[in-house]
């Protein structure tokens, strides 16, 4: 608890991100009555929030600008301080979280897939201290799942940065053997569920930023910074492997809604079986709403080109957005405009496609069709009602072009048909690939 008050103090004016909004709002539902202006400001903000999601294809993340100092014994104090405050308040997190907690586990977990996927995009543009770091390592942080394609892709990954390709126990760190005799920290106790709620977010928030702080030095090439980054994450993803021999029951919950997991990885075929077998244990996705089948995402390679994996993109874009708005509308509804008439108000007011996508029903093969109608319109708005003009898009719905000829509707093809038929091949991939990747049942 002292590592939040002390990084707290540091951050007594920061921006409240919906997020951390939605969830201080949700403790303060569940703890009694919030006061009806409170619950309709929440309802506009958060339905106003709901939309088409950040999504980032992992190799087109950018990096912003990094700090600079007076002098290079400045930087390191920095990033010495940043690493052992986000240690800190990490430990706090994996002791509530070996407690039981599962918002502790979930938070933790969030903040591993976000840093662990961003070193992977931070890879393919790296300044060298990637390389020089993994030289030495015969293992690294993944986000993998237990598909053949994915598994590609972190093998093409570890390949890339240099990780050794054989794993020697001198080289690096230890694997996550003997995890039975871990023994957890003593958590900290609390007066009532809300302070340990908000404990809880408040320290996910203030360990996230100090990561970012640690990722600008990263980016900028800084081997001192890297190594105490990927030493961070290496102790949290093996923490959460040898968790599951204990697991209280918060671990598989979480893991069976989540599509990837954080994973140390080597470069041989002994422990990319084994990691399978442990997301298998964990029950890794199998509530995910997505198809465990191995084949999605696989269809439409032409040569270098990987429409699949584009196509798949954005139906995971459509399932995040629909599945977001679902849960907003099923979650509150007849409970929220209760509060009041600005409640009832503003919970009428909630924009149409939310109240449609609350009346869906869970993603299913068949169910994907509406999901899919509902997304698309969210999609088409991103992009001006042009989805066609995107130059990936593009790319994914040109191999109708010509369409219009090929059926003998058209002798010629005009500029504005090509356009309407590279639109509609857009919709179709886009719409093959949600169908894809949900579930049968």
């Amino acid at each position: 608890m002292q590592a939040v008050k002390d990084a707290t103090k540091e951050n007594e004016f920061r921006k409240v991100e919906l997020g951390d909004y939605v969830r201080e709002f949700s403790l303060r539902f569940r703890a009694g009555i919030v006061p009806d202006a409170d619950t309709a400001q929440f309802i506009e903000e958060y339905s106003s929030g709901l939309g088409w999601p950040e999504m980032t294809i992992v190799r087109n993340i950018k990096d912003t600008e990094p700090p600079r100092y007076a002098s290079p014994e400045a930087e390191e104090q920095a990033i010495l301080a940043a690493q052992g405050k986000t240690r800190a308040l990490l430990d706090m997190l994996r002791a509530v979280a070996a407690d039981g907690d599962r918002n502790a586990l979930s938070e933790l977990v969030q903040l591993l897939a976000k840093n662990v996927s961003w070193l992977e995009g931070y890879s393919y543009h790296e300044k060298g201290n990637l390389k020089e770091l993994a030289a030495h390592l015969g293992s690294w942080p993944v986000m993998f799942n237990s598909r053949p394609r994915k598994q590609q892709q972190v093998a093409d990954y570890l390949a890339r940065i240099g990780l050794a390709p054989e794993y020697d126990p001198a080289l690096g760190w230890h694997q996550p053997t003997g995890a039975v005799e871990v023994r957890d920290p003593e958590p900290p106790r609390f007066n009532n569920p809300e302070e340990k709620g908000r404990a809880i977010l408040q320290t996910s928030y203030l360990a996230g930023r100090l990561l970012e702080e640690l990722q600008h030095h990263v980016a900028d090439g800084n081997l001192l910074a890297t190594v105490k980054f990927v030493i961070l994450l290496e102790a949290n993803v093996t923490w959460l492997e040898s968790y599951s021999v204990r697991d209280k029951g918060n671990l598989k919950a979480i893991a069976s809604l989540a599509q990837v997991w954080p994973v140390m990885m080597e470069r041989c075929s002994r422990r990319t079986k084994a990691g399978v077998e442990y997301l298998k244990k964990i029950e890794q996705g199998t509530k995910a709403q997505i198809s465990l089948s191995p084949k999605w995402g696989n269809s439409h390679r032409k040569g270098g080109r990987d429409d699949g994996a584009v196509a798949t993109h954005y139906a995971m874009g459509i399932r995040i957005a629909v599945h977001s708005a679902r849960t907003f509308f099923q979650s509150y509804d007849k409970k929220l405009e209760t509060n009041g008439p600005l409640s009832r108000a503003a919970w009428e007011n909630i924009p149409q496609w939310i109240k449609d996508a609350g009346k869906l029903a869970p993603l299913t093969k068949e169910s994907a069709p509406q999901w899919f109608e509902i997304g698309w319109q969210l999609l088409v708005e991103k992009h001006n009602g042009h989805p066609e003009n995107d130059e990936q898009l593009r790319k994914l719905g040109s191999f109708r072009r010509l369409h219009s000829v090929r059926q003998e509707q058209q002798k010629n093809i005009t500029a504005l048909t090509a356009q309407s038929n590279i639109y509609d091949g857009i919709k179709q991939r886009i719409r093959e690939a949600l169908i894809s990747l949900a579930p049968t049942s």
